[in-house]
């Protein structure tokens, strides 16, 4: 085998095994298949409504509609009973401490119950290590319902995706869902939460080494027929 060949079947290994170390990474997923053991997986629950009703976030009621997946109460919720009568809601589900080196994507599947009243989640990024302080989310991701109109939450479950950038070796942080409602005498009704992963994924840099990496096993097999 010429020196040449030597050279490019090294290239071509070389990208290729940075390829493999560098593939999609599942950094955490819940289905929410019971919600009393979230505080214990470093989930943490922060209702800051004002006035603060009667619920936080709690086990799906079947009664109001089934889970996306799994048992039929398997999702997380919360409710206009978040605030008291006529309060402000601002209801925070956090999830744990994740790793920020690699930018990535956060999926989760969410619904309402019906047009009764306007409902509205807020989802956004916290760069800041274990910190669950609301101050220190200043990434917003993604609002559902930013209007609040009456029929502007999905009524079934919805897939939303959205991305993140990353922040280099050590980076790590917490991603908040906020159900943000003012005025409970006219709006809020009850939403659901499931089917949450978020995933760290190769950067667009990664696909260009494998492919030169790639390119450089065809040209070696050119040469050698």
């Amino acid at each position: 085998m010429t020196c040449l060949k030597l050279k490019t079947v090294a290239l071509a290994v070389t990208c290729l095994a940075s390829v493999a170390s560098s593939q999609a990474e599942t950094l955490l997923t819940e289905n929410f298949n019971d919600v009393s053991t979230l505080a214990g997986a470093g989930w943490v629950v922060s209702n800051l409504s004002s006035p603060v009703g009667s619920t936080s976030w709690f086990q799906g009621d079947t009664s109001v509609f089934s889970a996306h997946g799994g048992p039929a109460n398997s999702y997380v919720a919360a409710n206009f009973n978040s605030a008291s009568v006529g309060g402000n809601i601002f209801n925070l589900l956090t999830t744990p401490v994740v790793s920020l080196e690699k930018s990535g994507t956060l999926t989760f599947w969410t619904r309402t119950n019906a047009n009764v009243a306007a409902d509205r989640l807020q989802v956004a990024l916290s760069y800041d290590g274990t910190s669950t302080f609301f101050g220190s989310f200043l990434s917003p991701l993604t609002t559902i319902n930013l209007g609040l109109a009456a029929d502007g939450y999905p009524m079934i479950w919805s897939q939303y995706t959205v991305a993140y950038n990353g922040a280099g070796v050590g980076a790590s942080g917490r991603f908040a869902f906020v159900y943000s409602v003012p005025n409970t005498a006219v709006n809020a009704d009850y939403i659901g939460i499931d089917t949450l992963s978020v995933t760290a994924v190769p950067e667009p840099g990664t696909w260009a080494m494998m492919g030169l990496g790639l390119l450089g096993l065809g040209l070696l097999r050119r040469r050698g027929a």
